[in-house]
């Protein structure tokens, strides 16, 4: 019921997975937003995302058993040697072994 509710707002037709180095599962439209699906009550995200490197994200965390959304804050994604360090940690709050991690890209940058 959760997920659905997520993918009202994400429509899944527009988006497409994507599998990256050092990277978690990815939901994407390629351009402007980012689904990582964390499984395992991993914590952090790593990848390797070239098309936005300086570009700036607001990252919302999602945890799918309670259909709660918590603000991550803005992010602008610098590359380094091994990819993009995307986002610090997950949410507190998530009570679920699962979390999603959503970029969105601002606008204007």
């Amino acid at each position: 019921r959760h997920m659905a509710a997520l993918f009202r707002e994400f429509p899944l037709l527009n988006l497409k997975t994507d599998m990256r180095a050092f990277s978690t599962p990815i939901l994407t439209d390629g351009e402007s937003t980012y689904l990582f699906y964390l499984a395992n009550n991993r914590t952090g995200i790593y990848g390797d995302l070239p098309e936005a490197i300086g570009k700036t994200f607001k990252i919302r965390w999602f945890d799918p058993l309670t259909g709660q959304s918590y603000d991550g804050g803005q992010k602008t994604l610098h590359s380094d040697t091994w990819g993009a360090w995307l986002g610090g940690q997950r949410h507190k709050e998530i009570t679920a072994a699962s979390a999603i991690a959503i970029f969105t890209q601002i606008r204007g940058n």
